[in-house]
């Protein structure tokens, strides 16, 4: 956060407690409004957050009842702002950025994705820091070398070469149509020349040029007060002061930091605080933090969290926990991949790629998620058939060979077989570009007496069941997840039930 440009309008708080500090300077900065604080706006830096502010204000107001203030973050506020221009999807912007790429000839067929998504990226973190081009690319290799302090080398006037080109073929087919990033500029200006009611912001330590100048753009039409937590202005606290230096990033080099405060301080402010072990495998790290979360609740600690950096060691110690009986609230949901629909999806890929092999094929047919319109018993009659089929004809791959006898057998399986045909020519052809692919919806054609889908576990409820995450089990201990930590274990793949 750049505290120089919000001096006027930024408190420091004490790190430890700084919600409640702030809670307490915005009730009494309002007390006039009690109990009815909704006039108010407090961005937070996540919605992680808006729980124990909530019941920071809630302490601090000494009222029965008390209205909240419209607790959210700079983004979700923006997001209000009503824009009179159509967004441009970040999926069509990848397809269009691709394509640029690919008619360049630029990088091989494999690295072009890498690419364009970095790219992307950094044209983003230009429109965020407002930073223009130059109009021609022998200006912006200039700039770029003497912000490297390099000569200009032929590395160096490519890479200038190849983002201005594709920073100008970007913006001139999105024709008038904002990308996400830009939108958000333009709703952060909105919102700057609207702003009608008093705003705080809370641990706002990380932002943007064009954020930081909606904000000071706001001040000037109604109060800011931002809240900025004491340990990053490197306050005379020990611990505080080994966190700042920890994350500072201006300053010099972590190991000269490191050295500093090793004279300066008689003895580490970590010690008993921080603990390293060194895991020789996945089970071993799972399993060493299984027993420190048990150890701990043991001594009747009760806010715990696990930052996991691997999501296999996160399912393994979420495995670990649940068998003890911990539930774990996961607070990163549940990835799409962990579902039953997407192993589906994948196994569905699969089948093509193995010119539909009959171990494959019928693995894929038991799954409950395919022909889900079906009645179930008259689904697995048709499977048991084909299965049937395949081996009384010592048939083992080719879908126009299934197709031939079912329907010289008039066997119940030709229906199915039917539709996989029908859904595999959408797949099947000459090549279409991504934008086709994205803008296409994933269907099937109707085949006569019988519904357009494969399946109804595609879209419908093992995926939002998945997105909507587990309930956590009332009266149980739970030990919360911070950004970053693990997602349940993946469900039963599909195909794994044996016909009657």
């Amino acid at each position: 956060m750049d505290l120089e440009a919000l001096a006027p309008l930024t408190e420091l708080v004490a790190a430890p407690t700084a919600l409640e500090e702030a809670a307490e300077r915005i009730i009494a900065a309002h007390a006039d409004l009690l109990p009815d604080l909704s006039r108010l706006i407090v961005l937070l830096p996540s919605l992680h957050a808006a729980a124990p502010f909530a019941h920071a204000l809630v302490r601090a107001a000494r009222c029965p009842t008390l209205v909240l203030p419209q607790l959210t973050t700079l983004p979700q506020l923006a997001r209000q702002m009503p824009l009179t221009v159509e967004e441009t999807p970040d999926l069509l912007r990848e397809e269009m950025l691709y394509a640029a790429l690919r008619a360049q000839g630029w990088f091989a067929e494999q690295d072009r994705w890498q690419v364009t998504r970095a790219l992307l990226r950094l044209f983003d973190e230009l429109s965020l820091s407002r930073v223009g081009l130059p109009a021609d690319a022998a200006g912006f290799t200039q700039r770029l070398a003497q912000a490297y302090g390099v000569a200009e080398g032929e590395t160096l006037r490519f890479e200038a070469h190849l983002v201005h080109t594709l920073w100008r073929a970007h913006h001139d087919a999105l024709a008038g149509r904002p990308d996400a990033t830009t939108a958000y500029v333009m709703r952060l200006s909105q919102l700057a020349r609207d702003a009608t009611r008093p705003l705080y912001g809370i641990g706002l330590m990380e932002l943007s040029p064009v954020e930081l100048e909606c904000l000071c753009r706001y001040a000037e039409r109604q109060p800011v007060r931002l809240f900025a937590p004491a340990v990053f202005s490197g306050e005379a606290d020990p611990l505080q002061a080994v966190l700042a230096a920890a994350w500072e990033h201006t300053s010099p080099p972590l190991q000269e930091r490191g050295r500093q405060l090793k004279s300066s301080l008689a003895q580490s402010p970590l010690a008993g605080r921080l603990a390293l072990f060194g895991a020789g495998s996945f089970e071993e790290a799972a399993r060493a933090a299984e027993h420190q979360v048990r150890q701990w609740l043991a001594e009747g600690r009760q806010r715990l969290a696990v930052v996991a950096q691997d999501r296999l060691a996160a399912r393994r110690l979420r495995a670990l926990l649940e068998r003890a009986q911990i539930l774990v609230e996961d607070e990163t949901g549940w990835t799409l991949s962990t579902t039953s629909a997407a192993s589906v999806v994948m196994r569905w890929l699969d089948l093509i790629a193995a010119d539909f092999h009959h171990r494959e094929l019928l693995d894929f047919l038991k799954s409950p998620l395919v022909f889900a319109d079906l009645e179930v018993g008259a689904r697995r009659e048709a499977v048991y058939e084909l299965e049937q089929l395949i081996r009384s004809r010592n048939l083992v791959s080719r879908l126009d060979h299934y197709l031939a006898a079912a329907q010289e057998g008039e066997s119940e399986s030709l229906p199915l077989l039917q539709r996989l045909a029908a859904a595999h020519r959408i797949l099947s052809g000459q090549a279409r570009p991504p934008g086709r692919l994205v803008r296409r919806p994933f269907h099937h054609p109707r085949h006569p007496g019988h519904h357009a889908r494969i399946g109804e576990g595609y879209g419908g409820p093992a995926v939002a069941g998945s997105a909507r995450g587990p309930a956590a089990a009332g009266g149980s201990r739970h030990a919360p997840l911070q950004p970053g930590g693990m997602a349940p274990p993946p469900r039963q793949p599909p195909g794994t039930g044996d016909l009657p």
